[in-house]
């Protein structure tokens, strides 16, 4: 655990305590440091999601062929990531 001593954590923590989920955001965004960190946790997770949907165990529109392509849908694009990558919805 860390101590909440400088004033971006103390704002930071108010911020979420309060639900306030924009403000926090911006408050993170405006810092080097934790921008950075949250930066590199989008990108891991986002890896890790993508290693997940275009797994061979997965059948995934990713991998279709021409004539699949040529059918393309969006709505069968977002009905797979809300099954198979949840933490984007």
């Amino acid at each position: 655990m860390f101590a909440v001593n400088t004033p971006n954590r103390k704002k930071a923590t108010k911020q979420y305590t309060r639900r306030s989920f924009q403000s926090l955001a911006s408050t993170v965004v405006a810092s080097d440091i934790t921008s950075d960190k949250v930066l590199r946790e989008i990108t891991k997770t986002i890896k890790q999601e993508m290693k997940t949907l275009t797994s061979i165990e997965h059948d995934t529109i990713l991998r279709d062929n021409i004539e699949a392509v040529k059918h393309f849908s969006w709505d069968t694009v977002f009905m797979e990531l809300n099954e198979k990558v949840p933490t984007d919805y």
